[in-house]
């Protein structure tokens, strides 16, 4: 007997090495497939951002704009003309401002970073749900994210990328809080101060902020310190928001903007539009890159997405699949509460189920793929990988990309070049057309909307509206001029065409 204990002893011993040779293998396999998904994800938003993917909007050009009214002295709680949103970026950015002037890149890559780090927290989400290799799985397809998304990680909306990133920690922290026998109430405050932050970020993250919170106090239904806790974290979270409220009479519960549309309308556009739009299948005018195709892939798309999700609620634990299966039933019903989100044509409302939806898509693939034979679980990632790339990422950025190589904001810089030999400084107009121009002129030139738009700065407005008319240029974009706006007769300037928006420059009067 003993002898046989000693050859099993010997034989493990020398099974040892060849267990760590394999492990170690493993180890810098999954350091250099990391490496390479990252690689190919920067390599992806570089080539975007020169292309014209990266022109800069107006809606970009006011997170920059703001941080001009932040080195004044002023700090605001939320978007201006919105009166709800926080703007983040502003405040990120602002270093940026102060250090180097009216930089893109700074600008755009705030966006990338909220990606970055959102894959990287659904990583863990994935691992504590089923395994490392679906977290590993989950993170790859949101970094290397599909379609209209792309362009959106390279688009610095104010709230709207770091928006996703608290919400999905807060799915990370309410995971933490569900799947525990005993939850601490460092771990319940940190969900609510995370959920009610998100709510402070943008109210259309409630859609997926509420479903978590239910689950979450259901689960400490039986602990008052843990309704205390979540409650009261919730509450510190968005307090800047709620006492900003109370002083102003509570200006966010109105939407500054009615948009037409019934909640069956908006449930339709959600699953019909907006979903294939953000993965990648339809175009900005919502036509389907592939007419038969298209819809297909959509489908195939749904389906795996249900087989994940089945997959990971079938496993008898974590508990916190079921907080997944909860959120994933509750975010479009919840979205259609939200008159706002019926707009599907940038795809920028699927960053609010694109990671739980991810998520599921990680399970379902993990799962076709399978741990033996090699050859399945090779022939199912490749040619996941080749779909995704080929059918979800190419046809949204090849025209981008077959455009390389040209200064998408170089008609920006004319503008102001032309503004500078005129002496100009004061520009009024279109929103689309003049905020960017006030990015451009990096504080030099100060900018005022028609009063039929959205006024995001007020004091800027005041300016404008106190200059004398000869000494404000008239900016229209090339699709909305209209010459009734102008401040003085149409005879009293001179009309340009730079790019795609029309300048009319005052002409100087001579006796």
């Amino acid at each position: 007997m003993c002898s046989g204990m000693t050859e099993t002893v010997n034989s493990s011993l020398i099974a040892s090495p060849e267990m760590s040779s394999r492990r170690s293998r493993s180890f810098w396999f999954a350091v250099a497939a990391v490496a390479a998904i990252g690689v190919a994800g920067f390599v992806f938003r570089l080539l975007l951002l020169n292309s014209p993917a990266a022109v800069i909007n107006s809606d970009e050009a006011y997170t920059r704009i703001d941080t001009f009214e932040i080195l004044r002295g002023q700090f605001p709680i939320a978007l201006g003309g919105t009166v709800y949103t926080l703007p983040l970026e502003s405040y990120l950015y602002t270093p940026f401002t102060y250090l180097f002037g009216a930089n893109v890149i700074p600008l755009k890559l705030l966006s990338t970073l909220s990606w970055l780090l959102t894959s990287v927290a659904l990583y863990f989400i994935g691992r504590r749900l089923m395994s490392r290799r679906v977290g590993l799985i989950a993170a790859t397809m949101c970094w290397i994210t599909p379609g209209a998304l792309l362009v959106l990680s390279i688009t610095a909306y104010p709230a709207y990328a770091s928006g996703m990133l608290v919400s999905t920690l807060a799915f990370l922290a309410a995971s933490l809080v569900v799947d525990s026998p005993s939850p601490t109430r460092r771990t319940m405050v940190l969900f609510g101060v995370l959920a009610g932050f998100g709510f402070w970020m943008h109210p259309m993250f409630l859609a997926t902020m509420v479903p978590m919170a239910a689950v979450v106090l259901w689960t400490v239904r039986r602990r008052l310190d843990g309704w205390l806790s979540v409650i009261g974290g919730g509450i510190l979270g968005c307090m800047p928001l709620l006492l900003w409220n109370a002083v102003n009479s509570f200006p966010s519960i109105e939407t500054p903007v009615k948009v037409p549309g019934t909640y069956t309308e908006r449930l339709r556009t959600f699953g019909l539009d907006l979903l294939p739009r953000g993965f990648g299948l339809r175009d900005f005018g919502l036509n389907w890159y592939y007419d038969t195709l298209g819809p297909l892939l959509g489908v195939v798309l749904i389906a795996t997405a249900i087989f994940g999700l089945v997959t990971i609620v079938r496993r008898p634990a974590p508990r916190s699949s079921l907080l997944l299966l909860v959120v994933l039933i509750a975010v479009f019903p919840m979205m259609a509460l939200f008159r706002n989100l019926i707009y599907a044509n940038d795809g920028r409302y699927t960053m609010i189920s694109f990671p739980f939806i991810v998520l599921t898509l990680a399970g379902g693939v993990d799962a076709l793929a399978g741990r033996r034979p090699p050859l399945r679980t090779v022939g199912v990632f490749s040619v996941v990988a080749v779909v995704w790339i080929a059918a979800f990422i190419r046809p949204t950025t090849t025209p981008y990309l077959d455009a390389l190589g040209t200064d998408p904001n170089a008609q920006l810089g004319q503008i102001v070049d032309v503004l500078d030999e005129a002496g100009i400084n004061r520009v009024y107009g279109s929103y689309w057309a003049v905020l960017p121009v006030d990015f451009a002129g990096d504080n030099r030139i100060v900018s005022g909307v028609f009063p039929f738009w959205p006024i995001r700065f007020p004091d800027r407005q005041r300016v404008v509206g106190a200059t004398p008319p000869e000494d404000v240029a008239v900016i229209y974009m090339s699709y909305d001029e209209d010459t009734a706006y102008l401040l003085m007769p149409a005879d009293r300037y001179e009309r340009l065409v730079i790019g795609d928006r029309i300048v009319y420059l005052p002409l100087l009067l001579t006796d």
